[in-house]
C-alpha cells in the first residue's frame, strides 16, 4: 500500500534547495535537484597496494582485535592451569607429609603411655620395698 503526500498542501512548504541545505557547502551554491549516492571505496588488491599501507577494514580490525584478546586469554589461562598443577602436586606432598608426620605422632603418644605405665609401676615396686 502506497501513500501519497502532497507537498504543496502542506503548511511549510520547502524547495529542495531549502531541504538538502545541510549537504550544501555553503548556503550561496546551489544544491542537486537529487540526491547523490555516496562514492564507495573499494579496497586495492595486494597486488596493486605494493608498497603502500593498507588500512584494515572494521571486520578485519575486530577480527584481529578478538584473535589477539583470545591468544592472551589463552596463554594466561594456559599459566593458571600450570600454577594450579604445581600447587596440587605441593598440596599432595604437604599432605602426605602431615600423614607422615601424625603417624609419628601417634606412635610416639603411644609410646609415651607404655613408658609412663612402666614408670608407675617401677614407683610402685620401690615403695613397697621401701615399706
Amino acid at each position: 500500500m502506497v501513500m501519497d503526500m502532497d507537498m504543496e498542501t502542506s503548511k511549510e512548504k520547502r524547495t529542495i534547495s531549502e531541504t538538502h541545505l545541510y549537504s550544501c557547502k555553503s548556503v550561496n551554491e546551489s544544491c542537486p535537484n537529487t540526491t547523490q549516492k555516496p562514492v564507495k571505496k573499494h579496497r586495492p588488491n595486494p597486488s596493486q597496494a605494493a608498497g603502500k599501507a593498507v588500512e584494515p577494514t572494521l571486520a578485519e580490525a575486530q577480527e584481529n582485535i578478538i584473535r589477539i584478546l583470545s591468544a592472551d586469554i589463552n596463554q594466561r589461562s594456559d599459566q593458571n592451569e600450570d600454577m594450579v598443577k604445581e600447587n596440587s602436586k605441593t598440596i599432595m606432598n604437604l599432605g602426605e607429609a602431615l600423614n607422615s608426620i601424625h603417624t609419628e605422632m601417634m606412635a610416639l603418644q603411644k609410646e609415651n603411655e607404655c613408658l609412663k605405665n612402666q614408670n608407675e609401676g617401677m614407683k610402685k615396686s620401690i615403695m613397697e620395698l621401701e615399706i
